[in-house]
């Protein structure tokens, strides 16, 4: 967690020192000084501590739920069914070209978990509007999550066609 939060720190300071020129930046070329976590998915006991960064793998949503730079720390705990996520994002121009200001945004989900075998990790979290998926093979030491908008929880502006999936690397 300390790791976390000095990269939180970390992308703070960036976007308040460009935030006041962050047209004229080169974002590509930013997001290459900015290191993530490296993947690591490890089991002690009945929880399982996941770190790294989403990456993108399909989605057809117009505006991203996730950015291309973001950090993420994950923790299953089977006695209380949860899994909780905790992502430092920073949006640029290069996610969203109609918003010309970079901006560092946190992200707290708590999932309840759906299936915990001895392999995997199913965990699922509703919104009004859309729903997450999680999915933690400990075996594999891979971790994938999608999203979905549904109609289920009553909402009509919802597009059930519009989703996105990444894969932790």
């Amino acid at each position: 967690m300390k790791r976390m939060y000095r990269l939180t720190i970390i992308l703070f300071v960036v976007v308040l020192l460009f935030s006041t020129n962050s047209e004229g930046l080169d974002w590509a070329a930013c997001s290459q000084e900015i290191h993530s976590k490296s993947k690591n998915i490890r089991e002690h006991e009945d929880t399982v501590l996941v770190e790294g960064r989403w990456k993108k793998t399909a989605g057809n949503m117009k505006r991203t739920v996730m950015p291309r730079i973001n950090s993420t720390d994950i923790v299953c705990v089977r006695k209380e069914a949860i899994c909780r996520e905790t992502t430092a994002m920073l949006f640029t121009p290069a996610d969203d070209p109609s918003n010309p200001m970079a901006f560092l945004a946190p992200l707290f989900l708590h999932y309840r978990i759906i299936d915990w075998s001895s392999d995997v990790i199913r965990a699922k979290l509703e919104f009004y509007v859309a729903e997450f998926e999680l999915r933690i093979s400990i075996k594999d030491r891979v971790a994938e999550r999608s999203c979905r908008e549904t109609i289920a929880q009553g909402s009509e502006a919802a597009d059930p066609s519009d989703f996105e999936s990444w894969v932790l690397e």
